[in-house]
C-alpha cells in the first residue's frame, strides 16, 4: 500500500517542494517523476522465482530440537532406519530454512526430510516400509483433518512440492536464494540436493552476475519501496520485489558485474566462517558506525564497488559516479527503515527508483506491443482484421 499525504496551498505555486528542492513535479512515490501507476509484471521474469516447498507436517522431519518438543523425529531414528534398510537413504534430504540462511556462517542445514516426491503409496510401502511408518504415524494423523481434499488423498507427499521450481533448478549447478522473512536484504548461493522450504525464496541463477544485481542497494531500493514489512523484517514477495523488477539489458552488461560480485561474495563468505557468524550479525556489523575491523571496512568498499558496477550495467554511468553510502540516522534520514544503515541518501535513492519506474513501464510497454506482457489478453488475427476494417 502506498500512502501519499497531500497538502493543499491556496495561491499559486511555481515549483514543487520536495525534502526541501524545486522539482517539477512530485508522483505518487513522493519522488519526482511522473510515474504514478504501480510498476506492471514482466514476461522476462517469469519463473525466475520461487516460494521453497510446503512440507506441512513436522513428521517428515529429522530434527533434534523440535524432537524434544515432541513434534518430529530425532536423527537418531533416522540413522536406525537407515542401518535397517539402507535404500531408505534415497528418500532422506538436507532441509533448510530462513533462519539457517541468515543465521548459519555457511547457510547450512541441521535437519533432514522425508521427500517421496510423487512416488505412489504403493511404491513407497514396498520400498521404504520404514519411512512410510514414520509418516502414516507422524503426519497422516494431521493430514486427515485438513479440509483439502489434496493434502488428505496424498498424505505421504509434500503439501507443495513446487514442481515448477524443481523443473526450473534443474540444469543448475546451485541456486541463489533469500529468507522471505529477513531483517536485512541478505542474497546466498545455496548447493542442490537440498529441500529448500517455503520460508526460502529460490531464484534459478547460478551466474555471479545475478547475486551482483539482486545483492545491489539498486534492487534494495526497489524491495524497500514495493514490499510488505512483519514488524521491522522485510517480507520478500516476488510478486512485490522480483517479478516487476527490471533487470539489465543487453549483450555484455554482465561482464563487470561478475567480477565485483565474485570478490564480494568470496570475502563475506570468507569473513562469517573466520568470525562464525551468519549473514544477519554480519550485516548488523556493515551498518553500525563505530565497526571499524578491516575486514568490514573491505566488505563496505567491495559492497560500493559492486553497486557502482550494477548502475554501469544499467548505462546510469552518471549516477555510478555519485553512488556515495552515507551511515544514516535521525539527523540525515526520515525514513527510519534506512535509519541506522550505510546506505545511500533519499534523494540519490528517489533518483534510482525513478529511472527504474520508467524502465519497467518501457519493458512493460514493449511486452504489450510484443503480445507477452503477463496479464494482457494478445489481440487474435481476427481481432487484427476487425480493427483494420474499423479503420
Amino acid at each position: 500500500m502506498i500512502v501519499s499525504v497531500i497538502h493543499i496551498l491556496k495561491g499559486k505555486q511555481e515549483l514543487a517542494q520536495l525534502d526541501g528542492r524545486s522539482v517539477r513535479r512530485i508522483s505518487a512515490y513522493l519522488i519526482e517523476g511522473s510515474l504514478d501507476d504501480a510498476p506492471a509484471r514482466l514476461a522476462a521474469n517469469d519463473d525466475k522465482s520461487f516460494k521453497g516447498s510446503y512440507v506441512f507436517g513436522m513428521g517428515f522431519t529429522f530434527d533434534d530440537v523440535a524432537a524434544a518438543k515432541g513434534t518430529a523425529n530425532p536423527t537418531s531414528l533416522m540413522s536406525e532406519i537407515i542401518l535397517k534398510n539402507p535404500a531408505c537413504a534415497e528418500r532422506i534430504f538436507p532441509y533448510l530454512g530462513g533462519v539457517d540462511v541468515n543465521n548459519s556462517p555457511t547457510h547450512s542445514h541441521s535437519r533432514y526430510v522425508i521427500d517421496f516426491g510423487d512416488l505412489s503409496e504403493i511404491e513407497e510401502r514396498s520400498r521404504y516400509p520404514e519411512l512410510m511408518h514414520v509418516i502414516e504415524t507422524k503426519v497422516k494423523p494431521q493430514r486427515a483433518k485438513d479440509n483439502r481434499e489434496a493434502y488428505r488423498k496424498y498424505w505421504w507427499r509434500f503439501a507443495e512440492r513446487q514442481t515448477r521450481m524443481l523443473a526450473a533448478i534443474s540444469g543448475c549447478s546451485r541456486v541463489l536464494a533469500i529468507a522471505r522473512v529477513t531483517p536485512l536484504l541478505a542474497f546466498t548461493f545455496l548447493n542442490r540436493g537440498i529441500v529448500y522450504n517455503e520460508k526460502i525464496i529460490v531464484f534459478p541463477f547460478d551466474h555471479w552476475r545475478y547475486f551482483g544485481v539482486l545483492q545491489s542497494r539498486i534492487h534494495e531500493t526497489w524491495v524497500r519501496a514495493f514490499t510488505s514489512t512483519l514488524k521491522d523484517d522485510l517480507n520478500y514477495a516476488p510478486t512485490d520485489c522480483f517479478d516487476t523488477f527490471p533487470l539489465p539489458e543487453g549483450e555484455d552488461w554482465f561482464s563487470g558485474v561478475d567480477y565485483k560480485a565474485e570478490r564480494y561474495f568470496v570475502h563475506r563468505a570468507a569473513l562469517m566462517v573466520a568470525r562464525n557468524d551468519g549473514m544477519t550479525k554480519t550485516y548488523h556489523r556493515f551498518d553500525e558506525p563505530i565497526e571499524t575491523a578491516e575486514d568490514i571496512w573491505r566488505l563496505r568498499e567491495l559492497h560500493a564497488g559492486m553497486d557502482r558496477s550494477v548502475l554501469e550495467a544499467y548505462d546510469w554511468r552518471d549516477l555510478a559516479a555519485r553512488a556515495a553510502p552515507v551511515f544514516l540516522d535521525e539527523t540525515n534520514e526520515d525514513d527510519h527503515t534506512y535509519q541506522g544503515r550505510l546506505f545511500w541518501p533519499s534523494d540519490f535513492r528517489d533518483e534510482v527508483l525513478a529511472r527504474l519506474l520508467t524502465l519497467n513501464a518501457e519493458r512493460h510497454a514493449e511486452e504489450v506491443r510484443l503480445g507477452i506482457a503477463p496479464g494482457v489478453k494478445r489481440k487474435s488475427e481476427d481481432d487484427k482484421e476487425d480493427a483494420l476494417e474499423d479503420d
